[in-house]
């Protein structure tokens, strides 16, 4: 009898683990879907934010490379970092850029485009395509016109100075009022005034490379000072004004 009942407990665990397999074999029924696991879908999603993550981290440590080693860039961000400095325009410092964005673009093409969305591969393609065209162009770095009529140097950096390179202390540039009584002669009586901007500038020259004599000269005749002499000589309603900015640039001067 005890043998009858472990055939029988035999059989019945046989018929379990036999459905059991059954089971997982059967297809789904009709009109029933699969369900899909959700870690699959978390991994993805992962992923594709981990891809995007890398290349906004790449174009940011680009942007941030290029600005810390150009002053002048700085400047026109209104940085003010590397104020006193200007940017290496030798040609190691060129070959040097060169270097680099051949690297920056080697490392822009290990980007998994299939992971980034439509607007960062435009992106992407943009960002490569801006440096293939500045090595193209590298070819041709000692074929071109150092100076000419339009535009270098010579027009470059006084208007760089006076339009970008401002200085934010004493209201970014201190200004007067011209008194009433010469206000309406001056200027045939439009202004009240002006807005001025200061720069301070080392003179490398002689003495007889100044040359006052301009088409419509605002000085008659010139000499050097002692800056503390400069307020006390100024006409009253600029002294204000001069003081302000002696006392900005007390460190050079």
């Amino acid at each position: 009898m005890a043998h009858s009942k472990r055939t029988l407990l035999a059989v019945s665990i046989a018929a379990v683990l036999t459905s059991i397999t059954m089971m997982g074999c059967t297809e789904a029924p009709s009109g029933v879907q699969p369900t899909t696991s959700p870690s699959t879908t978390e991994t993805t999603a992962v992923a594709v934010q981990t891809e995007s993550q890398r290349l906004a981290t790449f174009f940011q440590e680009s942007f941030d490379e290029d600005v810390s080693s150009s002053p002048i860039w700085q400047s026109y961000l209104g940085i003010k970092d590397d104020y006193d400095k200007w940017d290496d325009v030798s040609d190691a410092a060129t070959q040097a850029e060169i270097y680099k964005i051949t690297a920056r673009l080697a490392q822009s093409k290990t980007f998994d485009t299939s992971q980034l969305s439509a607007q960062e591969q435009l992106s992407l393609q943009i960002f490569q395509q801006d440096i293939e065209r500045q090595l193209a162009n590298d070819e041709f770095r000692h074929h071109v016109y150092i100076m000419h009529q339009f535009r270098a140097a010579h027009t470059f950096i006084p208007s760089f100075l006076i339009n970008i390179h401002r200085i934010n202390d004493i209201s970014d540039a201190d200004d007067y009022d011209i008194p009433l009584p010469l206000a309406d002669r001056l200027w045939h009586g439009q202004y009240k005034g002006q807005k001025q901007k200061w720069m301070a500038l080392r003179f490398t020259g002689n003495d007889e490379d100044i040359n006052i004599n301009t088409a419509e000269p605002e000085f008659c005749e010139w000499r050097w000072l002692e800056p503390h002499e400069l307020v006390n000589l100024a006409v009253p309603f600029k002294r204000d004004v001069y003081d302000d900015v002696l006392k900005a640039f007390a460190d050079f001067v």
